[in-house]
């Protein structure tokens, strides 16, 4: 009966602790890996230019896509939103799908699980660049509408 108490006690701590290591993690993954080519294009745009590009439109040559942002087929990212540069500073916003929404159907049309606390939230990363023309990323934890303890630890 002791044994039971103490597996008991045991399961209603580690099961939380697990829900929230598993959400982290589906919070870290996606999203960096959908992040990846848009921060080294702009990195290397940055490093050719000294200067940020006004937006998304100004990056073809150096991701080989279209002039506007689209719905991608990046799992549980819907979007990715390059925004305008201002002065040193360009933000890009990433949104989650909706829990249960379809992919768009040049993905396949299949119906996305997204977990809860990230169905439909934003994470916004902000680009810096620095005066040697190298750049520098980290979470904008004050218009992210994701939860702080899901946003992923990028930059200092």
């Amino acid at each position: 009966m002791i044994v039971v108490a103490i597996i008991g006690i045991l399961a209603a701590v580690a099961i939380p602790q697990y829900q929230l290591y598993t959400v982290r993690t589906k919070a870290s993954t996606d999203p960096l890996a959908a992040l990846r080519p848009i921060q080294f294009a702009i990195s290397e745009y940055a490093a050719v230019n000294r200067a940020l590009p006004g937006g998304y439109a100004d990056l073809p040559e150096y991701t080989n896509a279209a002039a506007a942002p689209a719905e991608t087929c990046l799992g549980i990212v819907q979007q990715i939103t390059v925004g305008a540069a201002a002065g040193n500073a360009i933000p890009l916003t990433l949104t989650f799908m909706t829990d249960g929404a379809n992919q768009d159907a040049a993905c396949g049309g299949l119906v996305v699980d997204v977990p809860a606390p990230l169905s439909g939230r934003t994470l916004v990363i902000d680009g810096t660049l620095n005066p040697g023309g190298a750049m520098t990323w980290a979470v904008d934890a004050a218009t992210s509408t994701l939860e702080d303890k899901y946003q992923p630890r990028i930059g200092g």
